[in-house]
């Protein structure tokens, strides 16, 4: 047998005995102590999830699920759950994004000079409200000011 052989060129050292730095670990107590402050008990998480309803959500169906669930302070998987209960299959970001656009399209030809065109427009507006609200599990979401029959 080789006697120039050390086994420990065979065993890998902890970084803590080559000086190297530890990932993860608070540096002093008061960091561990602010680690710990800015989590939520378990229970407070599910009590406050608990309450939220479809409505809550109504604010963020025109954002992407990860922004909406941030906004809210919960994690996507909570969004989902709680739209699944009631009646939205899946999150409608995409849906209203598209219908906002189709509502763009007719917004130009609100102004148009031929009453009958105007009209088409309108019912057609109309009709892309009701399918935004039929994506958004039958609750009409708040349509962009340039929508108002003011104007």
């Amino acid at each position: 047998m080789d006697e120039s052989l050390n086994t420990d060129d065979f065993f890998q050292q902890s970084p803590e005995h080559y000086g190297g730095c530890r990932t993860n670990q608070p540096e002093t107590e008061t960091e561990n102590q602010a680690d710990r402050t800015q989590k939520i008990s378990l229970a407070a998480q599910r009590e406050r999830t608990g309450r939220l309803t479809i409505h809550d959500f109504t604010k963020y169906f025109h954002l992407p699920i990860e922004k909406a669930a941030e906004g809210l302070n919960v994690c996507p998987t909570v969004v989902k759950k709680i739209c699944r209960k009631h009646g939205v299959e899946r999150w409608p970001y995409r849906k209203v994004r598209s219908i906002h656009r189709q509502m763009l399209r007719f917004k130009s030809s609100l102004n148009a000079n031929d009453a009958a065109e105007r009209e088409r427009s309108q019912a057609e507006i109309e009709r892309l409200k009701q399918e935004m609200a039929n994506a958004c599990g039958g609750i009409a979401i708040p349509i962009p000011r340039y929508f108002d029959n003011d104007h």
